[in-house]
């Protein structure tokens, strides 16, 4: 089955992310056994791997989607509706190049002023938007535009990461605990005790990454890459 690249790093491995705690936990339990064996043999299968693709990746991205407009709420808006405002992190010679660049290709394209931004910024957000659309329509060349593919992927992990973020929590808890029930409710070898503790380490890892890590401030760093690369791309259209 065909994975391209924006659906197994954006949406693929997301999910697997959140699910590597209980793969930890049963390895913690069963470090190669004929049930980790049997386990593998059946999701090696291509129509399990097909099936499985296709679940994950909707999944991914449907909980990425549905909390985005919580984001752009938080925000004050998404990333590119500030780029080419007054509010711009760009500066302003930048900004009105890119301007200049944009009335060309859109003729009917009418960008407010300060004044008038600051009195309907609403209005204001609407004409910055349909030039992120067009722009958007513009880039579809992941060859041609490799970096501005690249920021989108970065950006659709991070924010399908934070979607799963309360599963992601849980789902590492669960992990922790039951590799330490594991650790100390169970004789093992001397191996199956290395493989116990890293995989314990591992899920103390992950439950502190999704806890003080996946949060907004940290899926904006993205977006507003993603939106500087996308007007950057008009100078070359």
């Amino acid at each position: 089955m065909h994975i391209d690249t924006y659906t197994f790093r954006a949406r693929l491995v997301p999910v697997f992310i959140v699910l590597l705690p209980i793969g930890l936990a049963f390895f913690a339990f069963f470090p190669l056994t004929s049930i980790v064996s049997a386990l593998v043999g059946l999701f090696g299968t291509l129509s399990v791997q097909s099936l499985l693709t296709l679940l994950f990746s909707e999944i991914g991205r449907d909980l990425g989607k549905k909390k985005e407009p919580e984001l752009y709420e938080s925000w004050g808006g998404m990333p590119t509706d500030f780029t080419l405002s007054y509010q711009s992190a760009l500066d302003r010679p930048t900004v009105e190049r890119y301007k200049n660049k944009l009335r060309g290709l859109l003729p009917d394209i009418v960008f407010p002023t300060a004044e008038q931004e600051a009195k309907d910024p609403k209005a204001a957000r609407d004409i910055y938007r349909s030039c992120t659309n067009f722009m958007r329509e513009k880039t579809r060349d992941i060859t041609k535009y490799a970096l501005l593919f690249k920021e989108n992927v970065s950006y659709g992990f991070r924010r399908n990461l934070w979607g799963m973020k309360p599963a992601g929590i849980v789902l590492a808890l669960i992990g922790l605990v039951a590799c330490a029930t594991s650790l100390a409710a169970f004789p093992k070898s001397e191996y199956e005790m290395v493989v116990a503790w890293a995989c314990l380490a591992i899920n103390a890892i992950l439950l502190t990454w999704w806890v003080f890590r996946i949060n907004r401030s940290w899926i904006k760093v993205a977006g507003d890459e993603y939106a500087k690369q996308l007007f950057a791309a008009c100078e070359t259209l």
